[in-house]
């Protein structure tokens, strides 16, 4: 993906894997997963996809950053999902 024109929070985390506290493009990614979520349209499995790079940079988030908060709010949610949709099957 050409990185011209994107965000420096973005080449920050994509281009240096180095996110930096409170990374305005993994919090607007993080948004979106949740805003899909909330909505109930998308299959788990479909959202764990979307979300796996999330999960990777959490390991280079600080336990203070909100961010890692908002990633690990959307795992916990993910694997509660995935335990409801087997509960219906």
């Amino acid at each position: 993906m050409d990185s011209f024109q994107k965000s420096a929070d973005y080449q920050l985390a994509n281009l240096f894997s180095a996110p930096g506290m409170s990374n305005e493009y993994l919090t607007r990614e993080c948004l979106t997963i949740i805003a899909k979520l909330s909505t109930g349209e998308y299959s788990s499995t479909e959202l764990k996809e979307e979300s796996q790079k999330l999960f990777e940079f959490r390991k280079l988030l600080k336990e203070k950053d909100p961010v890692s908060q908002l990633i690990d709010a959307i795992y916990m949610a993910l694997n509660n999902k995935c335990e409801l949709d087997n509960e219906d099957r």
